[in-house]
Formats: structure tokens, C-alpha cells, sequence
């Protein structure tokens, strides 16, 4: 594992560099894409939200007022359904077979680890070590993490890879990853690099990575290149997740790619680094700052490029806990861009209509709706329980039919946008997987909405022990319990209940078998591993 040659040694030297905290805190970043639109408190947000339904049925009436609020609820469900569906019609995109033989400028890796196991990381670095590229750094950055004994081994480690393996470490930085990336972007960066690579720290590269990307650089229109995200822990009890996952990058990064709004999603992505000395940095106040970058990068006017090809493998979440955190991280980061961008991307001239509907796809992908569509239902038969018109009953009805529609919508997205990727029985897996995190799809978005405040959270890379206990994800049940209660009240109001059961008591028990199915999905011992 020696220094790679073509390099002058003295360009590339060992830098550790601790980092005081006063300096940190002092670091400012100028540009206007990183300032936070979160204003307020969630329960300000809320109260407002009541105070005007109140006011609105005061004038016009409970059930105008209820009929106005479920109509809204319909069409945003409609609407979200279509989006999503629409990615699966063609799920496929071209692009160039191979990017630009020849074409080899110098890139700059970059890893940031936290407080991951020494031998995690290490086994990244090894793997870029074996890459078939002429001419790369790679900066691993170690911050908030005080086991000295675990980030000196990344250190030796590093150190022993050769002179163009950079280690920076800090005890403390702000503005979690999005911190730790922008300075070494700043501060650590070779002046020769002309492309950034990020590559997270549990992934596994081919020795192609670079070969199969960076060609694209040469067109100097992109500024993007963005392969998809795998992963290496799969076996036969978690494979359903794994397309989970897949399903995104099979069906909506393609058509992001059609339309020519391919963002940055983190992990095996790539930059042209001229952007960062214009002025680009990673947001700190945005918990998914690759897609607010990539969406800042596009609105410059640069396009993206997206390799469906398997360049890295990484780990899955471990345990359900782990999985619920990211999941929320990336709903919850999501709507942080669209409540920032939403507006400006859609009067943006530069954008054509089909980029602006790309932007609204992926943003939205991870976006459910069945909690707010089961609590109206609720509300709506609590109002019934106390003699209000039989208007309300029809809301009811429209609220069950809702629950359908995003139902049937969510097995036909997977079983038809997976349908080159995976057998019948995996795809049906996959859906299951997705029910299996409905409750905290349907709910993040809701919390960054009202203004509650969600710091990164970095998924554990360590295994909690091999049962998964139930307060792991009991909240999951929500929703669940939320539409039996709506169904025992709706009983006490009287009136027919028969499609109340023919709508429920389905959903109930396939998000319960999603649920349980992702509770087993973490337990091993008699899995076999499966080679994706």
C-alpha cells in the first residue's frame, strides 16, 4: 500500500491538524444557499395552524371548514401518488456508454468519520488504495470523537497508505458532517484538485470508481456525477430492504436523469471543485446537505450525470432504531430543501417544466401521507360522534379511499419500478420494508413543517446485540392505532361500516406484516448471505 506514483511527494504531506475550538467556532461560510429558513417553534406553527381553522369554521361552518381541509389533503395525496408513479413509467435513462477515455484531472476524496470503528473506516481507506487512477488525494477527516485510541488507529493507518493520505482530526466542529466537509474543502484540498469525490466511511470502492466518473468532467457543463448506493450486508432475512433502497436509485435517479436534474445524493458522488472555490459549501444548517448542494449546483445553471452502475458498497442501518433515524434524517433534510427551494426552483426561467417536476420527485420520494390522512379520518368521525351533518361521513369515505389509493399506488411502484432488478417475491419484500418505516415517512416531514428543530444523526455502524426489541419501533404502530380508534368511533356514530373494514382492516395487517417484517430483518444468525 504505497504512495501512488505520478505524485511530487512534497505536495502531499501527513497533515494532522487539531483544530481550536475558538477558531472553529469563528469559521463563517458566505454563501446566501447555506442560511437557515427555519424560523419560529413547532408549537407556534401549530397553534397558528388551529387558530385558523377555527376562525374558518367560526365563518363558514365545521363541516365547509372540514370539507376545505380533506379536499386539501386529497389533492396533495393525488398529486404526491402521480409523482411518484410517474418515475416507473420509463424507468431508464442514456447517458454516454463511457465517459471521456483520457481524461484523468486530479481528484480529491474525501471521507468524514465520527466515531465509526477504527477497522471500519480503515478497511474504506484500504479499498481506495486499490484504485485504477493515476492521480487522487484522499483527506480522512475524524471529528467530535474523544477515543483518542480509535482515531489514532485511523491515523497510523492512513499515514501508512502513503504520502497522498491526509488525516485531519478535531474533538470539536461544528455543523456536524456538512462542518467537517466544508473544511477540509477550505483547508486540506490540493490546489490541483479539480474534481471532489465523496465517499462515506463504511463504503467498499471498486478499483474502477474513478475511472467510471470522472471522465464526465471533461464536459464542462457538469458539474455533478453521482453513482448509486449499494451495500455489502445483505442476506436473506434484509434483502427486502436492500431493494427498498434500490428503488430509489432504479426508478426516480432515472428519471431524474431524463429530465436532466440529476442531484447530489452524498456517498459515492462527485464535484467539480471549481464550484467550491466559487463559492459552494456544504450546508450546515440543512441535516441532508448533498441534496440542498446538488440542488444549488444545478440552479447555476451546471447538469448532472447519474452512473447506474455499482462503484461502492456500504452498510445497511444495523438495527431498526438506526434504520428509523436515517430514514427520518432523509424525509426530514428533504423537506428542509423543498421549504427553502420550492419557490425559488419553480419561477426559475433557467429550468424547464420537467426539471422543475425531477426537483419536486426527488425531494418528495421519501414524503407519506397515511398519518395525516388517518388522523383527518378520526377527526372527522369524533365530529360525527357529536351529531354534526352527515357531509362528514362522505369526508370519511374520501379519507378511506385515500388510504387505498396510496396503498395499491406503493405495491404497483415497487413491483413495477423494480422489475429489472429484482424477482416478484423481492419486490414484494421491498414494499414490505417501506411499510415497514410508514410511520416515520408520514411523520418527519410534519415535524420540520411545524419548525421543530432535528440535528444530524449519524447512523450507528455497530451492531446493538442480535434481538431487536420492541421499543425500537413500537411508535411504528401509530398509524395502525390511530385507524382502529377512527374505526371504533366511527362505529359509535353509527351508519354503515363496510368500506371502513374492506379499506382498514387490509392496511392494518399490511403494515403490521411490513413492520415485523423489517423487525426480523436485523437477526442473523441463520441468514445466508446473499451477492447482489
Amino acid at each position: 500500500m504505497g504512495m501512488k506514483r505520478g505524485f511530487a511527494s512534497d505536495n502531499f504531506i501527513f497533515r494532522e491538524r487539531p483544530l481550536e475550538l475558538q477558531k472553529l467556532k469563528k469559521l463563517s461560510l458566505e454563501s446566501s444557499h447555506i442560511k437557515s429558513p427555519d424560523r419560529g417553534t413547532p408549537w407556534k406553527t401549530l397553534a397558528g395552524i388551529l387558530v385558523a381553522l377555527i376562525v374558518f369554521g367560526l365563518i363558514f361552518g365545521v363541516n365547509i371548514a372540514t370539507v376545505f381541509v380533506g379536499t386539501g389533503i386529497a389533492l396533495v395525496v393525488v398529486l404526491h401518488t402521480a409523482i411518484r408513479l410517474s418515475a416507473i413509467v420509463t424507468p431508464f435513462s442514456k447517458i454516454p456508454p463511457k465517459p471521456f477515455s483520457g481524461y484523468t484531472p486530479f481528484v480529491s476524496i474525501h471521507i468524514a468519520c465520527k466515531d465509526e470503528p477504527a477497522e471500519l473506516v480503515n478497511a474504506t481507506v484500504a479499498a481506495i488504495t486499490k484504485l485504477n487512477y493515476p492521480a487522487f488525494e484522499v483527506i480522512v477527516i475524524n471529528n467530535n470523537n474523544e477515543d483518542v485510541e480509535n482515531w489514532q488507529k485511523i491515523k497510523l493507518f492512513t499515514e501508512s497508505c502513503g504520502d497522498n493520505y491526509i488525516f485531519v482530526h478535531t474533538d470539536f466542529m461544528p455543523g456536524y458532517k456538512a462542518g467537517a466537509l466544508n473544511y477540509i474543502a477550505t483547508h486540506n484540498t490540493s490546489k490541483d484538485a479539480e474534481v471532489v469525490a465523496i465517499v462515506d466511511c463504511d463504503y467498499i470502492v471498486t478499483p474502477d470508481f474513478l475511472t467510471m466518473t470522472v471522465g464526465y468532467f471533461k464536459n464542462p457543463e457538469v458539474g455533478i456525477v453521482q453513482a448509486p448506493q449499494s451495500y455489502y450486508n445483505v442476506n436473506s432475512r434484509n434483502v427486502g430492504l436492500s431493494y427498498e433502497y434500490r428503488s430509489f436509485f432504479a426508478a426516480v435517479m432515472h428519471q431524474a436523469q431524463r429530465h436532466n436534474l440529476v442531484i447530489f445524493t452524498g456517498t459515492m458522488g462527485l464535484i467539480r471543485t471549481e464550484l467550491m472555490r466559487n463559492g459552494l459549501k456544504w450546508n450546515e444548517w440543512c441535516i441532508t446537505e448533498d441534496a440542498e448542494a446538488g440542488v444549488h449546483i444545478l440552479s447555476k445553471g451546471y447538469k448532472g450525470i447519474y452512473v447506474d452502475e455499482s462503484l461502492g458498497k456500504g452498510l445497511m442501518p444495523l438495527d431498526y432504531a438506526s434504520l428509523i433515524k436515517q430514514r427520518q434524517r432523509w424525509t426530514y433534510g428533504n423537506m428542509q430543501v423543498l421549504k427553502k427551494d420550492l419557490f425559488p426552483v419553480i419561477l426559475n426561467k433557467a429550468l424547464s417544466l420537467k426539471q422543475k417536476f425531477a426537483f419536486l420527485a426527488l425531494l418528495v420520494s421519501w414524503f407519506h401521507f397515511e398519518l395525516l390522512v388517518a388522523g383527518t379520518y378520526l377527526l372527522i368521525n369524533m365530529l360525527r360522534l357529536v351529531g354534526l351533518s352527515n357531509v362528514l361521513l362522505t369526508m370519511s369515505n374520501i379519507m378511506l379511499a385515500l388510504l387505498a389509493v396510496s396503498l395499491i399506488s406503493n405495491i404497483v411502484y415497487f413491483v413495477i419500478g423494480l422489475r429489472k432488478d429484482a424477482t416478484l417475491s423481492e419486490r414484494l419484500k421491498a414494499f414490505l420494508a417501506h411499510y415497514g418505516l410508514l410511520y416515520v415517512m408520514s411523520s418527519s416531514w410534519v415535524i420540520c413543517l411545524l419548525g421543530r428543530k432535528l440535528g444530524f444523526i449519524v447512523t450507528s455502524k455497530v451492531k446493538q446485540g442480535d434481538r431487536i426489541p420492541f421499543s425500537q419501533y413500537s411508535h411504528e404502530f401509530t398509524i395502525i392505532l390511530v385507524l382502529l380508534f377512527g374505526l371504533g368511533v366511527a362505529f359509535l356514530a353509527g351508519g354503515t361500516l363496510w368500506f371502513d373494514l374492506m379499506v382498514i382492516v387490509p392496511f392494518v395487517v399490511i403494515e403490521t406484516a411490513g413492520i415485523m417484517y423489517l423487525s426480523r430483518s436485523f437477526i442473523e444468525p441463520d441468514a445466508e448471505t446473499i451477492d447482489q
